[in-house]
């Protein structure tokens, strides 16, 4: 499958941060289902989107931002003739296993894996989307239940036995008596066990043989056994699945039964539609043991960065300072000139020495002249006052110069010069630190956004700039707005397209070009990422002058303000507790002086984490919220004017059609006759499948839609479109799935049918 480079970049989805990794974990499966796929097409093999890839397709038009897997299903009868087939038809290199193939194995399951072991060739990478890791996708089969229920009983409690001669063998393996067990088995199943494969092998096959001996020819439900015999659920009636459609998946479709809001009910409960981020039945993210074993095999594994050297040194950036104006490279001089100074006076060349002393005087008193002439008077109390302190620093200095130049013209003692000079080595020291800390000056800001539609983060910090009222520094502050050059990464990791939001971003922002920027003779002092991650991020990375390891050297100090708010993070939200490293064992975590969030929850979770992570005793002095709650709020959020009152989101899912049509027409009339307006949302090929059950309501359903249509009474939108049309609505109305989804996440009153969320 072909995915736009963008894909694989870091992204927040509903208040969860979801990596590139993991992003390139989806696609790698994906490229899988696709050849499964193929094979289904090709023998004609039906097969639906099931479990958490089925609620991801209803409910978030995609994998479920927190999951990492993907799950189909078949009946057991396209299930077996698959397995037939599958090893000649999918692609060399792939992998299969199940009970039947694998000695190990203990699912009753398929899973297909796209290779058998971690790959980091970059021709492996370049075909697999980046992902090194096995991944794959797993295939359950459904199987029919006898419509006797005392059949069915009889079935399950077979099968119960078998489970529970199973969990013995696996209790004490090597106590395992064949006899014993072949015993157990014809006398609980009534079945002879072929134990030449081995004691658990021919166990787990038995155990399916039980589940698949029903042919289905009279069923009226299907069922996932192993659910079936442990917990008597997992019932599906057999119409259900008479249709299938297809739904937005990622950035394809993906099939599933028509009646999915029923399906998914009886699995999960009618809270199916409300998301969850908590527990998980499976280490996550999956690949997260293999990210070990590179690590014991003394290898990195990809885009991975260390917290350590938590203790910045900030020479470089003195030296910036220092060089970056004509004050500055003359205090620079100054400095440097100790040096000549220390060797003459070792040398015994006290006549070249006092030379040097008188230049250097005269180098200070021109500085200090400088700086008065600059803000030495006037309506800059501030700088007026910085200024009397590095004057007064200059000053001492020339006493120090006066004293030096005296001892030596006198022929004093050795150790007497000697002193002077550590003296003037002192002086020297406190104009360079007085100057670095607290140099008179007109503030410069930099801000450095990469993408423009990530500018709404850095805004506000624009906007207070930007008003004088609310800024009492702001006519005296120099705020310049520079897009970084940043590129997508290739599969194999290298750069694949340059990139430049430039011409993006609104003409209400004076942006600064960094091409014609002289950054060499600007030292600024904040500058403001959003981008921490330097050269450890999967999908783009940012033209290497603006890592956060360089840019930090020509600012005071650097300042990371996240371009997401993830919200709180529970204690037993384990997933999104995960996925932290992610971005914040990141370089900008380090190099920044101070990092600025957008709420105390998640001031508290970045402590908490890099505490842990990087002991250290400054976290809190770095971490700090960027503005106070109630100011943030009126920041982020600006107040809508619109007159919501009278606009309602609806959606009807194509399910609601397919398994209670009467209902969902009764409920479409219900919304009809109300004295509101409706953003109606609709799938690309919702009519389409309307058709397809041609149930007798849908002329009724047509004319009631051209209806609201031609008074102005309705507008349909797709659903990705809802998240921008928000602030037009009041509340949804409908059906559980993507677009209520998105609803509750934003705080919109939702019904579902009679379920208020």
């Amino acid at each position: 499958m072909n995915f736009e480079p963008s894909y694989f970049e870091n992204e927040v989805r509903e208040n969860f941060f979801i990596p590139g990794m993991v992003k390139r974990s989806w696609a790698y499966q994906m490229d899988v289902l696709e050849k499964v796929v193929e094979i289904c097409k090709k023998y004609n093999i039906r097969w639906f989107a099931d479990y958490g890839t089925l609620m991801g397709a209803a409910r978030h038009e995609g994998f479920i931002p927190w999951d990492d897997d993907l799950d189909i299903c078949m009946f057991r009868n396209d299930y077996e003739k698959f397995n037939k087939v599958a090893a000649e038809e999918l692609p060399e290199g792939y992998k299969i296993l199940n009970i039947h193939k694998e000695a190990a194995y203990d699912n009753f399951l398929t899973r297909i894996t796209g290779s058998n072991g971690i790959n980091l060739s970059n021709d492996y990478l370049a075909q697999n989307h980046g992902f090194p890791y096995v991944a794959g996708i797993d295939i359950f089969p459904l199987d029919y239940m006898y419509p006797d229920p005392e059949m069915e009983e009889r079935r399950r409690l077979r099968a119960e036995e078998v489970y529970h001669i199973i969990n013995s063998v696996k209790d004490n393996p090597a106590k395992a008596d064949k006899k014993e067990v072949a015993y157990k088995v014809k006398k609980y199943a009534g079945m002879d066990i072929d134990l030449s494969v081995g004691v658990m092998p021919a166990l787990l096959r038995t155990l399916d043989t039980i589940f698949s001996e029903y042919s289905g020819e009279d069923a009226k439900a299907v069922t996932v056994m192993p659910f079936w015999v442990t917990y008597k659920n997992h019932v599906f009636p057999l119409e259900m699945f008479d249709k299938c459609i297809e739904l937005p998946f990622e950035t394809g479709k993906i099939n599933v039964i028509a009646g999915y809001d029923k399906y998914l009910t009886i699995s999960y409960g009618e809270l199916w539609t409300k998301a969850c981020r908590k527990g998980g039945i499976h280490d996550y993210p999956f690949f997260c043991h293999q990210e070990e074993e590179l690590i014991q095999k003394g290898k990195i594994p990809p885009y991975t960065y260390e917290l350590k050297d938590v203790e910045i040194d900030n020479s470089k950036r003195v030296e910036h300072l220092l060089s970056s104006d004509m004050v500055g490279g003359y205090i620079k001089v100054l400095r440097d000139a100790m040096a000549t100074i220390k060797a003459c006076i070792a040398a015994g060349n006290y006549s070249d020495t006092g030379a040097l002393l008188q230049k250097c005087q005269e180098v200070a008193i021109a500085v200090g002249t400088e700086l008065e002439n600059r803000f030495g008077a006037g309506e800059d109390t501030v700088n007026e006052s910085k200024t009397k302190l590095v004057v007064a620093c200059l000053e001492a200095y020339c006493e120090k110069i006066f004293g030096l130049f005296e001892s030596i013209s006198s022929q004093n003692e050795q150790s007497i010069i000697n002193d002077k000079v550590s003296e003037l080595k002192d002086a020297t020291d406190k104009v360079v630190e007085t100057y670095v800390t607290d140099r008179p000056h007109k503030e410069k800001v930099l801000i450095l956004p990469v993408k423009a539609g990530d500018w709404n983060w850095l805004k506000p910090i624009y906007d207070s700039y930007m008003v004088k009222d609310s800024s009492p520094v702001s006519s005296e502050t120099e705020v310049y707005v520079m897009p970084v050059p940043y590129a997508s990464r290739g599969d194999d990791g290298n750069i694949k397209d340059s990139l430049w939001d430039y011409e993006k971003f609104g003409e209400d922002i004076n942006l600064t070009d960094y091409h014609n920027f002289d950054f060499g003779h600007n030292h600024f002092d904040k500058i403001y990422i959003q981008n921490p991650y330097d050269e450890y991020e999967s999908g783009k990375i940012v033209h290497p002058f603006f890592y956060t390891s360089n840019i930090r050297d020509y600012c005071d100090k650097l300042i990371y303000v996240p371009p997401f708010e993830l919200g709180e993070i529970e204690k037993d939200d384990l997933k999104s507790r995960a996925n932290a490293r992610y971005y914040l064992s990141v370089p900008g975590i380090i190099y920044s002086d101070e990092i600025r969030l957008w709420s105390q929850y998640s001031v508290d979770f970045y402590l908490e984490y890099l505490t842990e992570k990087a002991p250290w005793t400054k976290w809190e002095e770095k971490v700090k919220l960027l503005f106070s709650e109630d100011k943030k709020e009126g920041q982020l959020n600006s107040s809508c004017n619109k007159n919501t009152d009278k606009t309602i989101m609806l959606y009807i899912s194509i399910s609601d059609f397919f398994t209670d049509s009467e209902g969902a027409l009764r409920k479409l009339k219900e919304v009809a006759s109300y004295p509101v307006k409706i953003l109606w949302a609709q799938e690309d090929n919702y009519e389409e499948n309307l058709t397809m059950f041609n149930f007798q309501g849908y002329e009724e359903y047509k004319k009631v839609k051209d209806e609201l249509i031609s008074q102005g009474k309705a507008t349909i939108i797709s659903p990705k479109e809802v998240e921008a049309r928000l602030d037009d609505i009041a509340g949804f109305y409908g059906s559980g799935g993507y677009v209520a989804n998105i609803c509750i996440l934003h705080h919109k009153p939702v019904m579902l049918r009679n379920l208020r969320v």
